[in-house]
């Protein structure tokens, strides 16, 4: 059995009196994390942030299993940082000795005193990989508090009852690098009553996309990255991880049960759209393939497969100005890296687009099989054709069977009724059906037929990009 860890983050404005409005923001539950090969016990780190005026004040995580009287106490510690960043920096903690798939109840207290509006949350601990469970995640994007303040949407999503959430970017619609800008968006977002009760019950982590990494559309290029990737590593303590400690940005893997998460950073390193060659940056795609080829011989060797969830703010096919459309060799490049090196499982899911619908993309390359991407987006934000969508995707595995064989997944578009007349808005997945064929053979590079359905086809058409190879481009099957 393995220590996980999970991380925490207070994330909630708090009003009352004067001590309570010592509180700016709280609570969030981060994703538990592994931080050993052995052991049967869970750490968690916690973080709040408050103002600069509660330096002499005691703070503390109360904390206790659901139906258990036994609480126990850490104390909380404010985080170092540069002096030039003027907005309050964090407080952290660490719970410690937490069991498996349990619910934990975890209370933030200054000076040893509930506030009137108690400062608190819920989190509850993976399985083991040895015991898994049935899970579901829910994936959400592009949350602009000027377009919708109320946002009944996170009521619609806490109802499925996910066991963690994923925000795909635009968390706050900044367009700005300027750290003490951010913090005020995020701080804002963090208002909204319906949003803080979605962060206090489901557990989150999250990536960047342009609108909450600098303005619309912003590549590599962007002045005062730096201080935007400071801020994201602040604003969202939870996450699990923040690049390498030898490469910069916000890309992190981690394991729920037996389902592996590979979250990507396309902002940090991409370069101007169609003048430059890469989305990722070498470094961060050689990350992401060494990750891939890692898990696949750790699959192998247990003579098993598994799913293996790739994420990004960026659609594969339908953003012609701002996606993978613009970076196609990299794209291919990426695929292709899946396919030759036998790596089963992978599908894709991204945001950006204020729409949410389930894509097939075939690779053609000779043993491949089809790449399914989840878009979701729109929770809080206008589609420019569909209006006020509210929608978003539920990803439920069910990975328990002790036979990979039989492990599946359901993909669920949620949202309006009448919008969800429009779109494809279920499919069910065999992970036996995302294999590659062994023993075929390929000469070339792969290539990433469109579909006849997307918007990256269209454009190609208008901009007469379809070369004689893509005569006979694939179209969705069921």
């Amino acid at each position: 059995m393995r220590t996980l860890l999970c991380i925490l983050m207070s994330s909630v404005l708090i009003f009352g009196d004067a001590k309570q409005e010592l509180v700016i923001s709280g609570p969030v539950v981060g994703i538990p994390l592994p931080m050993a090969v052995d052991g049967d016990l869970f750490s968690c780190k916690v973080s709040i942030h408050v103002g600069e005026n509660a330096t002499k004040r005691a703070l503390q995580i109360d904390y206790r299993e659901e139906n258990s009287d036994s609480v126990r106490q850490v104390t909380m510690q404010r985080l170092s940082r540069p002096k030039f960043y003027t907005t309050p920096a964090p407080y952290i903690s660490t719970l410690t000795e937490l069991k498996p798939a349990t619910k934990y109840m975890y209370e933030v207290k200054i000076d040893g005193k509930s506030a009137s509006e108690p400062i608190q949350g819920s989190f509850t601990t993976p399985p083991t990989s040895n015991n898994v469970k049935p899970f579901g995640v829910a994936m959400v994007s592009c949350v602009k508090y000027k377009h919708d303040s109320i946002q009944t949407a996170w009521n619609d999503v806490l109802a499925q009852k996910p066991d963690f959430s994923m925000i795909l970017g635009d968390s706050v619609y900044a367009d700005t690098t300027d750290h003490g800008e951010l913090w005020k968006y995020h701080i804002q977002q963090r208002s909204v009553a319906n949003f803080r009760k979605f962060l206090a019950q489901s557990p989150v982590a999250t990536l960047w996309d342009d609108h909450d990494y600098g303005p619309n559309n912003s590549d590599g290029s962007a002045i005062g990255k730096e201080h935007s990737l400071a801020s994201f590593r602040e604003v969202w303590w939870t996450n699990p991880g923040h690049g390498t400690k030898d490469i910069l940005g916000t890309f992190y893997r981690f394991t729920w049960g037996n389902v592996h998460f590979f979250v990507l950073d396309g902002r940090y390193y991409r370069s101007k759209p169609f003048s430059g060659k890469t989305m990722l940056g070498a470094k961060q795609l050689e990350w992401i393939t060494n990750e891939l080829k890692a898990q696949q011989k750790q699959d192998e060797m247990n003579n098993t497969s598994s799913f293996k969830v790739l994420i990004s703010g960026s659609v594969l096919a339908e953003n012609p100005f701002d996606g993978w459309y613009a970076y196609e060799e990299e794209r291919a490049k990426l695929f292709q890296t899946i396919m030759e090196n036998n790596i089963g499982g992978v599908i894709y899911c991204s945001g950006d687009v204020h729409n949410s619908f389930i894509t097939k993309h075939k690779i053609k390359y000779n043993g491949s099989y089809p790449i399914y991407e989840v878009v979701s987006s729109g929770v809080a934000n206008k589609h420019f054709i569909y209006g006020d969508t509210k929608s978003f995707a539920m990803l439920n595995f069910d990975t328990s069977d002790s036979n990979w064989q039989n492990h599946k997944l359901q993909i669920k578009i949620h949202g309006d009724k009448d919008y969800l007349l429009f779109i494809n808005s279920e499919e069910n997945l065999a992970l036996t059906h995302l294999q590659v064929k062994p023993g075929m053979k390929n000469e070339g590079k792969a290539k990433f037929l469109y579909s006849k359905k997307s918007k990256e086809y269209e454009w190609r058409q208008k901009v007469n990009k379809l070369d004689s190879e893509f005569s006979g481009v694939i179209v969705e099957d069921k």
